[in-house]
């Protein structure tokens, strides 16, 4: 699902925001409240959502990206947004691409960490970032070629 959030926070008040004060007991002073939740389609079938980007293209429609770090894979897809209705992913739906990540020699994930993505102003690419590699044996020793790094990825329409 996307959440669209509010873009000045809202600072907590002891006296107003009883509803809040598990978080101002924690320290925590503001928050930014949720405007609306949309939800994705269901062909847009991951099994996190690690990142997403809106490009836009004319009027009201963008194209749009979405990674998932543990599957791996990036949708590439175009959407109709309005502030009132949120995305209408629907205007591509047949368009739309799944493409997993490069994978190693035997065929074994190594953008394991991919936290973010965004598009170029080239339109065949996408600029990812990834985070530091789980220690600890949490995850396999390759993983650690490919984490705290900027990747640059061409793709095929």
């Amino acid at each position: 699902r996307v959440v669209l959030f509010e873009f000045q926070p809202l600072t907590l008040n002891s006296s107003t925001d009883s509803q809040y004060q598990y978080l101002m007991d924690m320290g925590v002073d503001c928050l930014y409240p949720t405007v609306n939740v949309f939800e994705l389609p269901s062909y847009i079938n991951f099994t996190d959502y690690a990142g997403m980007h809106f490009r836009h293209i004319e009027a009201n429609l963008y194209d749009v990206a979405i990674v998932s770090q543990t599957d791996a894979a990036v949708w590439i897809g175009a959407a109709e947004w309005s502030l009132t209705n949120g995305p209408n992913f629907t205007v591509s739906a047949e368009d739309s691409k799944t493409y997993q990540l490069p994978k190693g020699g035997q065929c074994e994930t190594i953008f394991c960490n991919v936290e973010g993505v965004s598009f170029t102003d080239n339109y065949n690419q996408l600029m990812m970032v990834s985070d530091r590699a789980k220690g600890g044996g949490d995850q396999p020793w390759i993983c650690g070629g490919k984490d705290q790094s900027l990747h640059l990825f061409k793709y095929r329409t």
